[in-house]
């Protein structure tokens, strides 16, 4: 399903460059992505894992035999926007912003999305004959109630790690357990790695933690992420060009950031400023499973598209607009323009919970295929 909304009745086609994602969906003309083809991927199942997955030092999976698994994240993205602007020969602007909210997805179901992922997950290892550290053992320790305790209860609303194109997401935890990011973490932010760094120098902050875990456990560390998208938007604009933004609204798992990360090896230091053990696992000499491009559903699983732009923005807009043209005609200078829309999209969350068990369940599948590969 899509919708548009430009600043001119002429017909544009989509697809220029898809911006709620990105950074990991290039520009590729107006043809359409393809859907996910669940039937080539049972057919085909390690061409299709070469082709939409990458493992980087698979060699630090080969001999792993337990572990423990302190984040596995789901992130939903519920807002997303995009704007484009225009300018011509005889100095006129235009500027179209389109923002899209998520209607429809309550916190019970994105919890119980997670959960079953997060059941598939380690069922996947466990078939590798890894053992996997049970949340009874790990509440046993120590350190793991400071981890949870830098983090929030799940699920948790905030700024989207595809953020501004992306602007809200909502992160989600296996049940029991909280939403926590260390220093390597951009979800972080400005504030909270400043911070952290407080935290770093006392051996407080939560990689430590995780590092001690690793230590009292005798096992290596796996954590992992999965970001679902709704939507891609293409802004179009430019010299002598109406400004435009297509929508097209599809259930997306997002490459780059799908990832797994197997984490092996930590230093072990006195913290600079306190008796503490400051603990740093070596995430940078981590084996390394990610999702290389974006996998599209063909579900349909918007309900309805409701514009729902205030009143009042729509008067103040026209008003702007029209003092534009007053003063281009007082001046002889050019006509500047602008539009916003808003529009929540409502989905039908049976098909979308669907969606997100059976496409990431794919995903996670390609990940765990990856790191049998290794072995």
């Amino acid at each position: 399903m899509r919708t548009r909304s430009t600043r001119s009745s002429r017909a544009l086609a989509f697809g220029l460059c898809a911006i709620t994602l990105a950074s990991a969906i290039a520009c590729g003309g107006p043809r359409r992505p393809e859907s996910f083809e669940l039937a080539s991927y049972q057919n085909n199942r390690a061409d299709v894992v070469d082709d939409f997955t990458k493992l980087d030092r698979g060699k630090a999976w080969r001999d792993v035999k337990r572990v423990f698994i302190p984040s596995f994240q789901v992130e939903y993205i519920v807002s997303s926007s995009a704007s484009a602007g225009s300018y011509s020969s005889n100095m006129s602007s235009s500027r179209t912003t389109a923002f899209y909210e998520l209607g429809g997805l309550d916190d019970a179901r994105v919890q119980g999305i997670t959960d079953a992922l997060y059941s598939k997950f380690v069922a996947g290892l466990e078939a590798q004959g890894i053992e996997v550290v049970s949340h009874e053992a790990l509440a046993a320790q120590p350190a793991w109630a400071k981890l949870q305790a830098k983090g929030e209860a799940t699920p948790v609303l905030g700024k989207s790690r595809l953020e501004p194109q992306a602007g809200k997401s909502i992160v989600a935890t296996p049940t029991g357990t909280a939403v926590y990011y260390t220093q390597t973490d951009p979800k972080l932010g400005l504030a909270g790695a400043f911070k952290n760094i407080g935290s770093i120098n006392k051996g407080e902050n939560a990689g430590s933690f995780e590092g001690a875990l690793m230590e009292a456990l005798d096992a290596d560390m796996v954590k992992a992420r999965l970001v679902i998208g709704f939507a891609q938007l293409a802004a179009e604009g430019g010299w002598n060009k109406s400004s435009s933004v297509a929508a097209d609204f599809r259930f997306t798992i997002a490459p780059k950031t799908s990832e797994v990360k197997i984490v092996k090896d930590y230093r072990k230091n006195k913290a600079p400023f306190s008796s503490n053990i400051l603990y740093q696992p070596r995430v940078d000499k981590a084996a390394h499973a990610y999702l290389t491009q974006p996998i599209f559903s063909p579900a349909p699983f918007v309900e309805s598209i409701e514009d729902t732009t205030p009143v009042g923005a729509r008067a103040g807009e026209a008003v702007a607009n029209t003092l534009s043209v007053l003063a281009s005609l007082s001046t002889g200078s050019g006509i500047s323009t602008s539009k916003t829309r808003q529009y929540t999209v409502t989905i039908d969350p049976e098909v979308y919970q669907s969606s997100a068990e059976q496409y990431a369940g794919v995903v996670l599948s390609m990940f765990h295929d990856q790191l049998a590969g290794a072995r």
